[in-house]
């Protein structure tokens, strides 16, 4: 089973994390705006202004590659991707990495730590 976990660096590292780290941080957040500012990376409206930016669709290729090239030593990973706080690039990222995975026929699991948290409170 392979793991994808977004989390916020200012929580920390999630605890079950024993895999790999791709950091969010290096992708382009778009412009921010009262009505994106509400929404999280699981927005599609966030998803389509994020990834039409020419270095962020580069990043996610490269993010893909590097968790199947773990995946392919070790296919019982956890991949952890963060960003600041956890809750727009690093869910958006997560979420394309979760899917290229299972088209390539992986059994996987996706968490977006942070936006549970902020469920629970």
């Amino acid at each position: 089973m392979i793991s994808i976990i977004s989390f916020g660096y200012r929580n920390g590292i999630p605890e079950e994390f024993v895999g790999a780290i791709i950091d969010a941080r290096v992708f382009n957040n778009p412009k921010p705006s009262p009505r994106l500012l509400k929404q999280n990376g699981l927005s599609k409206e966030y998803q389509a202004l994020f990834f039409k930016d020419m270095h962020n669709k580069e990043a996610l290729s490269e993010a893909i590659h590097f968790a199947k090239e773990q995946i392919r030593h070790n296919n019982e990973t956890v991949i952890a991707i963060g960003c600041e706080q956890g809750l727009y690039r690093s869910v958006a990222v997560a979420e394309k990495v979760y899917q290229s995975i299972k088209k390539s026929g992986y059994n996987a699991e996706l968490v977006h730590s942070a936006l549970e948290v902020l469920r629970l409170v």
